[in-house]
């Protein structure tokens, strides 16, 4: 069994992380952790603009992935065998893919309770996995309360 546990290095990560350890431990599940970075934004400016956002962005993402890092290797000291992979791009479509690229029986993710505007405005990757994915996804409640 292959479980893809999706994180967002929030508050919400450490549950995540308990979730999936606790699932895979049961089925003797692989987990393949995954974090999606944002894209970079393009920018428009002088050469030495672009240059120093480069090199902000390539600064960013290696703190990213050696995070990723430390919850793969918390997930492999829980005796689960753990693959990680930091992906870039939009969550939803990235996640999607990857379910389907290495065959995933189950997605695990946070899903943080977002308040009603901030779902009318900037959606809410949850529920976008719920609509879209041909796979079961365990999503685990996190508030803002509780984080």
């Amino acid at each position: 069994m292959r479980i893809i546990t999706a994180i967002d290095f929030s508050d919400a990560t450490d549950k995540v992380i308990e979730q999936a350890i606790n699932i895979a431990t049961a089925c003797r599940a692989e987990v393949l952790l995954t974090y999606v970075a944002r894209p970079d934004a393009r920018v428009i400016g002088l050469k030495h603009e672009v240059e120093h956002f480069k090199d902000e962005a390539s600064r960013k993402h290696g703190e990213e992935y050696e995070l990723l890092e430390e919850y793969a290797e918390r997930l492999r000291e829980s005796g689960v065998e753990t693959l990680q992979c930091m992906l870039r791009g939009d969550c939803v479509e990235e996640l999607l893919e990857q379910a389907s690229d290495q065959s995933a029986d189950m997605i695990i993710l946070g899903s943080h309770g977002d308040k009603l505007a901030k779902k009318l405005f900037l959606g809410s990757v949850s529920e976008d996995m719920v609509r879209k994915s041909a796979i079961p996804l365990l999503l685990v409640p996190i508030r803002d309360d509780q984080a």
